[in-house]
């Protein structure tokens, strides 16, 4: 037999605060644990360089100064440099403010790496006088940031002319959002060489600054919610169903039941990832749930032990579930929620297992797998997007298939798999109707804190 496992790992740099964003979702049968409570931001090491190296610009904090992402006290806080703590900045501004790189993981490229600081809360040594000026930077635009050629077009097609091509390093304000996956760049304001507006494909840049509320600009149909509910064919509760219906916006939704409140109706699209979820307190419901999809075709039938459903849609329209316990439904808690499409999917499939994996590869790009994983990895991902890194000191988040050898089936769904010194069984997640058995891990290695979340099922005798 073989075992097939799949390992999310988050690796953190220590002796950082964070303030990791939440990623949206229904919570797994067995909760993950409770993180840390995030502090204001990091403090940063002290005294990189010394202050005394002759001809170079050191700056020495006199208090404790708070250390922002751009050079603009709008801009969004990245951390706190302590009192007595000095730093070597690269770039300077006419008003007063100096950046320079903090020396930890960044996503950024180029002069988006670097953080600012204000001149007044320093003692300078060394010629900070002869700094380059920077460009501007001002704090509320979101600048796409081109890391390999990137072509602009006149329209949101890619058969549509070129206004040009921004090489690596250059940038643009990116001003709104198109038909997906396209946005629409101001290319006066920024730092390259062409003029006017433009539209690019997210593929070759990297988004620095408030880049998640980009406006719908004309050049396209307007954007759809991902889960935005279109006018039922008949009023909701019609039948005996509670139609789910999302707020604009969000991905998620839920509703503590009452007696009777035991069928519903959500609208989805084909290819679309949804997450139902039935529980009591912070634990699964003793319950069963039955979903049909648009069709008629069953997705899940009663099943006492089953109150969840994780999956891909496979069609676009109106999917019906119903839910059966014994105890009644009153007072259980139900969550919907369904996922955005990818904007750019990607699919690797092995017909010998017999998976199928879909990935964004907006998101995600293949990688190495981390150094902390011993066993040779089937398919290596890494979490690429910017916008999840910002404000954090996270390094490095992996997806690793493994797929190796293994005797007893058992053994697979019992045992944490080699080399992370495991925690025991956290439950079971179900996905695509495979029971994967969840562990949870915490390991320390080089200097870094890693979270591990291992999923391991027997399939198709691996």
């Amino acid at each position: 037999m073989r075992r097939l496992w799949v390992l999310l790992m988050v690796a953190l740099v220590l002796g950082m605060a964070c303030n990791l964003p939440g990623l949206p979702g229904a919570q797994p049968p067995t909760p993950f644990p409770t993180p840390p409570q995030a502090g204001p931001g990091p403090t940063l090491p002290a005294a990189l360089p010394s202050p005394t190296v002759s001809g170079v610009c050191i700056l020495t904090a006199q208090q404790d100064v708070p250390v922002y992402t751009r050079p603009h006290a709008g801009a969004a806080l990245f951390g706190t440099l302590p009192a007595g703590s000095s730093v070597q900045p690269v770039y300077r501004t006419a008003d007063g403010w100096y950046g320079f790189d903090p020396g930890t993981t960044q996503n950024q490229p180029g002069i988006f790496r670097l953080r600012w600081v204000q001149g007044v809360a320093f003692a300078a040594n060394g010629p900070c006088e002869t700094l380059p000026l920077a460009p501007a930077l001002p704090a509320g635009v979101c600048f796409a940031v081109a890391v390999a050629q990137t072509p602009v077009r006149t329209s949101p097609t890619a058969d549509a002319p070129l206004v040009g091509t921004l090489p690596p390093g250059a940038y643009a304000a990116a001003q709104g959002r198109g038909p997906q996956p396209w946005l629409q760049v101001n290319l006066d304001e920024g730092q390259n060489d062409l003029t006017g507006t433009g539209w690019i494909t997210p593929d070759t840049v990297a988004l620095d600054g408030p880049c998640n509320a980009l406006p719908q600009v004309a050049g396209g149909a307007p954007a759809v919610t991902p889960t935005q509910t279109p006018p039922p064919a008949s009023p909701p509760g019609a039948g005996g169903e509670i139609r789910v219906q999302f707020a604009p916006g969000a991905i998620r939704w839920q509703r503590t039941l009452t007696a009777g409140e035991d069928a519903f109706v959500f609208w989805a699209a084909q290819g679309q990832s949804t997450e139902i979820l039935l529980t009591q307190g912070d634990q699964p419901a003793d319950a069963a749930l039955a979903l049909a999809a648009p069709d008629g075709q069953p997705l899940q039938t009663y099943n006492i032990g089953r109150p969840d459903w994780r999956g891909m849609l496979p069609q676009t329209g109106d999917y019906h579930f119903a839910i059966a316990a014994p105890g009644g439904v009153d007072g259980l808690t139900l969550t919907v929620t369904i996922y955005p499409p990818l904007t750019a999917p990607q699919t690797i499939a092995d017909t010998q297992v017999g998976y199928r994996l879909t990935y964004d590869q907006t998101v995600f790009s293949p990688g190495p797998p981390p150094p902390i994983l011993m066993d040779e990895a089937a398919v290596s991902l890494m979490l690429v997007k910017a916008a999840f890194f910002e404000h954090t000191n996270l390094s490095e988040v992996s997806f690793v298939l493994d797929n190796a050898p293994q005797d007893d089936p058992t053994h697979c769904t019992t045992t944490p798999p080699e080399p992370v010194a495991y925690a025991q069984p956290s439950g079971i997640w179900r996905v695509n109707a495979v029971d994967y058995h969840l562990f949870l891990a915490s390991e320390g290695a080089a200097g870094n804190f890693y979270d591990v979340y291992a999923f391991r099922a027997a399939v198709q005798g691996r």
